[in-house]
């Protein structure tokens, strides 16, 4: 996804992104659409807008491949690097304005890797399937969302049997 800087007009330009299909490497994302607003001011460009896509992901109780569908708002800013090759091999204090911006050369910007970072960061830390996924089980490795499982049942650890003792009722002794 390449932007021609150079015929881009001051103010507010459209730009449609759109991929049908497998796109990326792992993690596989696929049909990609969206409306952004770029916004040119001099050397500096702010793309805004909406990305929705689908992410091919591995459920992290039962481990079935599943697909989700995200819809990710996206904020980039963009800057010529002229004042970065001025500062090479110079100290120089960061604003917090200057965080955010993406130095760029030439007259073709590529916002691919910049997209592609916003993908995986929308992206679940621990993705499920469904909420009430009920995993793998422990012991034998069976899919609990498809069935039981025939393991057997292993009695409490051992060295828990004293503290159930506590819990047994026990006759109600008589008072002399």
């Amino acid at each position: 996804m390449k932007i021609r800087v150079n015929e881009l007009r001051e103010g507010f330009n459209s730009y449609r992104v759109e991929s049908k299909g497998q796109i990326g490497d792992p993690p596989d994302f696929a049909d990609l659409s969206g409306d952004l607003i770029i916004e040119k001011c001099g050397t500096t460009l702010r793309v805004k807008g909406s990305l929705n896509f689908t992410a091919l992901q591995e459920c992290s109780r039962c481990l079935n491949d599943f697909e989700c569908a995200v819809s990710q708002p996206v904020e980039l800013f963009y800057r010529t690097g002229k004042l970065e090759d001025a500062l090479i091999g110079k100290e120089a204090e960061l604003k917090s304005d200057d965080l955010n911006v993406i130095a760029y050369k030439g007259n073709e910007l590529d916002i691919w890797p910049d997209i592609r970072e916003a993908m995986m960061l929308a992206l679940p830390m621990k993705p499920l399937c469904s909420d009430d996924c009920r995993g793998i089980c422990s012991g034998c490795g069976q899919d609990l969302n498809s069935g039981k499982c025939k393991c057997r049942k292993e009695s409490m650890d051992p060295r828990w049997e004293g503290l159930l003792k506590l819990t047994e009722k026990k006759p109600a002794r008589k008072k002399k």
